[in-house]
Formats: C-alpha cells, structure tokens, sequence
C-alpha cells in the first residue's frame, strides 16, 4: 500500500506518493467547478508544486469556466495530435493505452519473478527425483546450482539478460584468482543453457538468454601414456597395496571405458566366451549401451583375478585415490580420461578404423576424427597390445608374446 504525505494544503493539493521505494507527486485538481483533468502526476517534487501554483494563480485570475475551457481545449489538441500521430501507424489512443498496459504489467511481473538462486534449488531437487541420473552428474549439477547462486544473488528469471550472463562468463576465475580457461567457461554455459531449459519447461520463462552467448575453445589432443609409461603403470597396480584395482586399470587401459563406466560393472557383464564386455545404457554417459571387445591381452588380465572376488573394490575410490598418487610420485600425475585415451591412441595406430573405435567407445565419429590424431610408432603399437600380467616372481615384469 503507497504512503502519502500532503506537500500543498491550498487547492489544488499536492501529495506525495511513496509505493515500492518509488516516488512520485500528484496535483490533485478535484473540485465541483473544475471539469478539467482531475489528477496530474510529477516525478519531481518542484514540477508538481510549479504546476499547482500555475493552476491556483490562473483561477484566482480568470475564474474557474475561463480555466476550464482552457484547459479542455488543450486536452482536446493534445488528443487531436496523439491521434493524428499514431493514424500515420494505423493505431489509436486505445491501442496505445493498452500497449503501454501491457508493458507496465510486464515489467510488474520481472520483478515479482523468482530469484535465480530460488530456482536453481528447484532444478536440484527435480533432478535428484530422477532415478535414471548417475551419480557424477547430480554432483555436477549440484556444483552449478551452487555457481550460479552466487553469480546471479540477485537476479530474478525475467530480468536476466545476455549481458548478464557475457559479463559473468567473461570474469570466471579459478580457486586461486587467474581467470578460468576456454573449456571450463563452456562447461559453466552448458549447464547455464540446461538451467534456463528446465526453467521453460517448467513456465518460468519463455526464453533461454544463455543460447546466445558462446566460447570458442581451440580443440587440443588428448594427453595418452607411452608405452613405457604404462608398462610402470601395470607393474605399480600389481603390487601391494593397489591389486584389487587391476580389474579397473586394465579395462580403462585395454578397452578404453570411461571411468564411471567401468566403477559400475561387475563379472556378470564380462562375456570372456564371446570375447566382449556389455555396458549397460544405464551407466553410459550417452545413455546408449554397446558392447566393447576384449582384446588378447585384456583377457588374460581378466582371467588372472578370480571370479570370486569383486571386480571394482568396494573401497575404490580411496585405492584409487591412493593408486594415483603412488603413480604421480614416480612417473607423472594421471588425467582423469588418459587411460581410455591411450586405448584410442594404440587402437588406432593398429586398426586406422574411426567408425569401428567410435563405436567401441561411445562416441561419435566427427569426435574421434577430431581429438585422436597423434599416433606411436608401430613397434610401441605392437608391444602395447601384447602387454600382459605375468608370475611376480620373474624379473621381466611383462610378456611380450
């Protein structure tokens, strides 16, 4: 409810109007002998004050009729001229009343929209109902909920703009205060576009301002390991304390799984018979499933552990976390996808088939056509793919059948 202050006692009276933090001044005019315009409203305490001693003055001069007839006649040019104005549009005063309406509704509406951060946590909890989700993705849309709490507080989802979002985007910094790369600013837009996406499906919106901002980001190769690399690999995951991860390092390695995939399967989806590994469309990124090839070498990793025990340690990630550091220690610090990109890297050095590896790893062809095109010399190539385990207690660590 406004509040009101009476500025000028003498007619015509002036009031001041406080509604919503805004202020305005109103000359109230209202009397049984005036027929002019009852109420004009000034943004500026002095213009309403100014015009209510114009229009006291020229009453206590001339009279009410005289002022009256004035002041209609006015009114009248004014309307003759608004209308004269917007026939040249074929519109009227009725139209453009009702546009200007319509435009004071909209603006209403911005600003009893939802905050950003109110609608973020109910992205979250919508999301988290969904049972076909893993569990790396919630993670990382719980991450963003959080990021985009804090870089849009106190914006509401019918003011935010695509300046809003260039200007954020733009100054994205890492923990330690550098700005943040290329391919973390366009992650940050991927789930921003995913945001305002869940927004219109839900009737917050009716636009996704996020779709017209973009990053470029030069695609660079994937790091993979050297053949002497993983040969220290292989050798570390045989020793105490990391055994149990065998299963694990040797199917990301030689059948270039990604991780969350190979975390999640058990000895029920390895077909050692039929040579092939079944990946549940359940626990692939792309929500596809395929069936991935067990190489000879794979194999006899595979059949060196036994069935009886669990394929990934039911504590794996702290092994693995404990596995990765032993490695950084002594060799170099493991990316999280190098192993499934070595396996690209010697796949196709040995077969040159884009569309077959593309298969094998979920990918699309355009993908792997555009990140795998280093590749080791054929020697290395050969030797990698013969890599298998061997009895710890002879000295020359692998088999190179």
């Amino acid at each position: 409810m406004a509040k009101t202050k009476l500025i000028r006692k003498d007619w015509p009276k002036v009031r001041r109007f406080t509604k919503k933090g805004n202020t305005y001044y109103e000359v109230d005019c209202r009397s049984v002998n005036w027929t002019g315009k009852p109420r004009y409203s000034r943004k500026e305490k002095n213009q309403a004050l100014a015009l209510a001693k114009e229009i006291g003055d020229a009453v206590k001069k001339s009279g009410f009729d005289a002022v009256n007839n004035i002041s209609n006649q006015l009114t009248n040019q004014r309307l003759n001229q608004w209308n004269d104005a917007l026939g040249q549009h074929g519109k009227t005063i009725d139209d453009a009343g009702k546009f200007y309406l319509g435009h004071l509704e909209a603006e209403k509406a911005k600003e009893n929209s939802l905050l950003i951060s109110e609608l973020c946590q109910l992205w979250y909890d919508d999301k988290l109902k969904k049972k076909s989700l893993r569990k790396p993705t919630l993670t990382a849309i719980r991450s963003h909920r959080n990021l985009f709490s804090r870089d849009f507080s106190t914006d509401r989802i019918l003011t935010i703009s695509r300046q809003n979002i260039d200007i954020v985007v733009g100054s994205l910094k890492k923990a330690d205060g550098s700005l943040a790369s290329d391919q973390t600013r366009r992650n940050y837009l991927s789930y921003l576009r995913q945001f305002f996406n869940w927004c219109i499906k839900n009737e917050y919106t009716d636009k996704n301002p996020a779709n017209n901002v973009d990053v470029t980001v030069v695609s660079k190769q994937p790091d993979f390991l050297t053949l002497d690399q993983c040969q220290h690999l292989l050798k570390l995951v045989q020793t105490d304390p990391h055994c149990s991860l065998v299963g694990y390092i040797s199917l990301c390695l030689f059948a270039g799984l990604r991780p969350t995939e190979a975390q999640q399967l058990t000895w029920k989806d390895i077909e050692l018979g039929h040579n092939s590994i079944v990946i549940d469309p359940r626990i692939t990124k792309v929500k596809t499933g395929r069936r991935v090839d067990i190489s000879s070498n794979l194999k006899s990793w595979l059949q060196s552990l036994k069935q009886s025990d669990d394929l990934i340690p039911a504590d794996f990630r702290r092994k693995n976390k404990s596995f990765r550091k032993a490695y950084a220690e002594t060799i170099i610090k493991l990316s999280p996808d190098v192993l499934r990109h070595t396996y690209a890297t010697f796949w196709l050095s040995k077969y040159s088939d884009r569309n077959k590896l593309s298969e094998l790893m979920g990918n699309s062809p355009s993908v792997i056509g555009k990140h795998y095109l280093r590749h080791p010399n054929q020697t290395d190539t050969e030797k990698f793919w013969k890599l298998s385990p061997v009895d710890p207690k002879v000295e020359e660590f692998f088999e190179i059948k």
